[in-house]
């Protein structure tokens, strides 16, 4: 029994050590990694919401988001949204590797600034002294029907003859005159703020055709005749000490030449 014992051992080890001795004859091969040959761009932009497009081509998606599968290279990236006007710019795109990129659009708005002009009372001021504004060109006119450029007013400084009342008003209110002016109160006094008008609604109460003459604190979202938006501002005024002596209001504005547009920045 023990020589069987024995045998069998020497059986094992004979068959251990010759599968050692051969595993140099069945190497592991091991895998050969794999080399990324694209990379991706992750794209965004302030506002968001623009459309993107990769050397001219749209990929269908806006911003923020990626564009994959991108070969290593200098790639063309345009970005589209209404408002702003198109950004173009280059990307170079490494494999393997994810570029992330962000662009702050840039608006379309057309804004022209003016000021500050003087305009004077209706009482006792002379051809010199015109009580008329006209926002989209930054001049005054007298509001008399005789002059030819009192059609185009939009707003004068109104005072009776008793010089008692002194506003800004709408020139509709003017004897002859027609064009409408609507004003709306906003919540400081920088006209570059940036802020939006409130689009004009005729039926809302907020929206007036005359504003105090003399309140320097806050600007004035104005809608005219033409459907054209600005920011009016009294910044000075003075004279009203008597006869000789109208009084005046320096006022300064910002005009949006495009209509219906009611962005300031």
């Amino acid at each position: 029994m023990i020589k069987y014992i024995k045998f069998v051992l020497s059986v094992l080890v004979f068959f251990t050590l010759y599968s050692c001795s051969n595993s140099s004859n069945n190497p592991v091969t091991p895998e050969t990694p794999s080399v990324p040959t694209t990379g991706s761009i992750y794209i965004q932009s302030s506002p968001s919401g623009a459309a993107i497009s990769i050397n001219g081509s749209s990929v269908n998606k806006t911003t923020p988001d990626s564009v994959t599968n991108l070969s290593a290279g200098i790639y063309s990236v345009t970005l589209s949204l209404s408002g702003y006007k198109d950004t173009t710019y280059s990307v170079t795109v490494l494999a393997g590797t994810q570029i992330s990129s962000s662009v702050t659009l840039t608006s379309n708005v057309s804004l022209s600034s003016y000021g500050p002009v003087k305009i004077y009372e209706t009482t006792g001021t002379t051809a010199s002294q015109p009580s008329g504004l006209i926002l989209k060109n930054g001049s005054t006119s007298s509001i008399s029907t005789s002059s030819t450029t009192s059609a185009l007013v939009d707003l004068f400084y109104y005072s009776n003859s008793t010089s008692t009342t002194y506003d800004l008003r709408s020139a509709s209110l003017a004897a002859g005159l027609n064009r409408n002016t609507f004003f709306y109160a906003g919540s400081s006094g920088n006209l570059n703020d940036g802020a939006s008008s409130p689009v004009y609604n005729s039926s809302s109460s907020s929206w007036v055709t005359k504003i105090p003459d003399r309140d320097t604190t806050k600007y004035y979202f104005i809608y005219d005749q033409d459907g054209h938006y600005s920011k009016f501002k009294v910044t000075s005024y003075g004279g009203g000490s008597g006869p000789g002596d109208p009084s005046w209001v320096d006022v300064t504005w910002i005009y949006n030449n495009t209509s219906a547009d009611v962005r300031f920045k």
